[in-house]
């Protein structure tokens, strides 16, 4: 019966593991789907990492990082994306001043989400420290 139990223990520890990491790379696959479609819009283009190789250090880049690098007197960002696209998305300044500027705009909207969602939870609910009904009225 111990064994049993043991054997049990066991394929529960490794089940609520494996589901811990697939959970964890579809969040990472999110994200990188989520800056691929901002650093495109932003117009960053993909390139293959064999092809930005040739011009910059790829080896040394970090995964799913902007980095600045100096291309004959000009700033280039470079994004390299290992897990999906495996490719280096690459833009100028301006790309990169768009870029900020879009995620200024999703973070305004993200922050306006929460604080419509916390005015509607504190009208429904009276705040989450002020439960309604609990003081007496004159």
């Amino acid at each position: 019966m111990r064994h049993a139990l043991a054997g049990k223990c066991s394929i529960a520890v490794l089940t609520a593991t494996l589901v811990a990491f697939s959970g964890c790379a579809a969040v990472q696959r999110q994200e990188s789907d989520d800056a691929a479609a901002m650093l495109k819009s932003a117009g960053f283009t993909a390139n293959a990492t064999a092809d930005v190789g040739k011009r910059f250090d790829v080896a040394g880049l970090p995964a799913q990082q902007i980095v600045a690098r100096n291309a004959a007197g000009d700033t280039v960002y470079l994004y390299s994306d290992p897990y999906e696209c495996q490719c280096v998305y690459v833009g100028g300044v301006n790309e990169y001043a768009e870029l900020q500027r879009l995620r200024g705009e999703r973070i305004a909207d993200h922050e306006k989400a929460v604080q419509q969602i916390q005015a509607e939870s504190d009208s429904r609910l009276g705040g989450a420290w002020k439960p309604k009904g609990l003081q007496v009225k004159p």
